[in-house]
């Protein structure tokens, strides 16, 4: 019989080496928003061509439901491994052949390895985490997201600034081999062998047990609103803070350090409260209070000290309600749960990539009041489907 604490502190290790290589990934990920003019400058193309780039990055999300059925049958690990080695091609490829239609390739592969790592890593602890403390295994994992921005994005413009715009990228190579090979050493093999295939249902048959649950479906539908409307703030906040604030480009990084510490303090929350409050609780507290800061950031006259205590408030309660999101989900199709959390990322993408969409037309239109109200409005409408339909188990 395995000691039980012996396997707690394998488990401890094992979250430890996946955290870090999603941190090696989310760094790839989020600091092309505050560098993408260094990165268009570096490739001679104009900031709208640059902003195709971060189109097609977004877009490899949609194919994320493709890629839940393969961790329900070929095992986690074996997908999670995939996704890291599919960072590391992407990467290499922007190192190595630092031309438009080669970086755009590359970075429709950075986009495809978190499709595929992500959901891999939630199932995975999700089957070896009890759901009553499954929110705070998830949470801790999450810290990579915060912490990607906060510490990732000022290295990466360290390094920009002395090397050059593809520079960071060769840094993320070395630092994926690193935790490539914690993550072949630390995660067990999958119990199930490559060609042990005759036994699971079909691909299609995949998606049956969660478009057959309502609660499942209403949940996809919250997490599409809920990215949707944080889109409509993100994408324009920027240029907001520029034009009403008159910041300075390394003030804007400042700023997008305040927004990584509300992450990180949002997801540290999730760690300690999820579990107590409640799963769905705490995602229908998390709306409720993103949609009252989105609100008042539309509202908001009092200059920029009180826009930026607006703006980390806002993050904390947004980053609080997603992660809380996410062990919610994981127990809502159990026998489905890589196809229900792929699903459940490709409903992420699909809401970012309609925000992209509307927040341009609607930032003309009426500025941060608009914006603002009608994220607040949209985040409302998730927190009426989630106290309808999706119940914790």
């Amino acid at each position: 019989m395995t000691d039980p604490v012996k396997r707690g502190d394998r488990l401890a290790l094992q979250l430890a080496a996946a955290t870090l290589a999603r941190l090696t990934i989310n760094i790839g990920h989020r600091m092309l928003y505050p560098f993408l003019p260094a990165i268009a400058r570096g490739l001679n193309i104009s900031l709208q061509t640059a902003g195709v780039l971060m189109t097609a990055r977004a877009a490899v999300g949609l194919v994320a439901p493709f890629f839940g059925p393969a961790s329900d049958r070929w095992g986690r690990r074996r997908m999670m491994v995939a996704g890291l080695a599919t960072f590391l091609g992407g990467a290499a490829f922007v190192v190595v052949f630092p031309r438009y239609p080669v970086v755009a390739f590359g970075f429709v592969l950075l986009g495809l390895s978190k499709v595929i790592f992500d959901p891999s890593l939630h199932a995975y602890l999700a089957d070896r985490v009890p759901y009553h403390r499954r929110g705070r295994a998830i949470a801790f994992s999450e810290l990579s997201w915060g912490g990607a921005i906060l510490v990732g994005a000022p290295a990466m413009g360290w390094i920009i600034a002395r090397w050059g715009w593809s520079a960071p990228f060769a840094a993320l190579v070395g630092m994926g081999l690193i935790v490539l090979i914690g993550l072949l050493v630390t995660l067990p093999r999958d119990a199930r062998p490559p060609d042990d295939l005759a036994s699971a249902p079909s691909f299609w048959l995949a998606f049956r047990p969660v478009l057959r649950s309502r609660a499942a479906v209403a949940a996809l539908a919250i997490t599409c609103l809920a990215m949707l409307a944080n889109e409509l703030l993100f994408l324009i906040f920027g240029t907001w803070m520029e034009s009403s604030f008159g910041l300075s480009v390394s003030r804007l990084g400042l700023a997008a350090a305040v927004i990584g510490l509300a992450e990180l303090l949002g997801e540290i929350g999730v760690g300690g409260l999820v579990d107590r409050l409640g799963k769905r609780r705490s995602v229908a507290i998390g709306l409720g209070l993103t949609a009252a800061g989105y609100v008042a950031l539309a509202l908001n006259s009092a200059g920029l000290w009180a826009a930026l205590v607006c703006l980390f408030a806002l993050f904390i309660f947004f980053e609080f309600m997603i992660v809380a999101t996410i062990p919610l989900v994981t127990e809502l199709v159990p026998a489905a749960r890589g196809t229900m959390l792929a699903l459940n990322l490709a409903s992420s993408s699909l809401g970012r990539a309609t925000g992209a969409l509307i927040a341009p037309s609607l930032w003309m239109m009426g500025g941060m009041l608009w914006s603002g109200l009608a994220a607040g409005a949209i985040t409302l409408c998730a927190l009426g489907l989630l106290l309808k339909y999706v119940h914790d188990r």
